[in-house]
């Protein structure tokens, strides 16, 4: 049964699951718990940062420009670890990555769901 938290390890635990293999969809289910009290941490941080002084929405997005690519990259190795097509896990992914940034009220000036070139 697939979740409704869109978090990447949620993903990767149903995955885990139907593929038959209950104690890896379990250590990946705890690694996500742990993650969403990690996205909570992060939004407050970054909530405050802006805040505080909001030229640092610049440096995140230029940070989010730099790092997102990569991270989806490395997203996309994973899937198909577990055998699914990277396009597979990919929607799913793509849009409970943007929910967050959109959440955040960060941008990214790149398509990095795409390989990373530059929108």
């Amino acid at each position: 049964m697939a979740s409704s938290t869109g978090h990447i390890t949620d993903h990767f635990a149903d995955v885990a699951i139907e593929q038959g293999d209950y104690l890896l969809g379990e250590i990946l289910r705890a690694l996500a718990d742990d993650g969403r009290w990690h996205r909570a941490w992060t939004a407050a941080l970054i909530g405050m940062a802006i805040q505080d002084t909001p030229d640092n929405q610049a440096a995140l997005e230029a940070w989010i420009d730099r790092w997102l690519p990569q991270a989806w990259n490395a997203v996309s190795a994973l899937a198909s670890s577990f055998g699914q097509p990277a396009d597979a896990s990919k929607s799913r992914l793509k849009s409970a990555s943007q929910e967050f940034l959109d959440a955040l009220r960060l941008r990214t000036t790149v398509n990095a769901f795409e390989g990373g070139e530059s929108r």
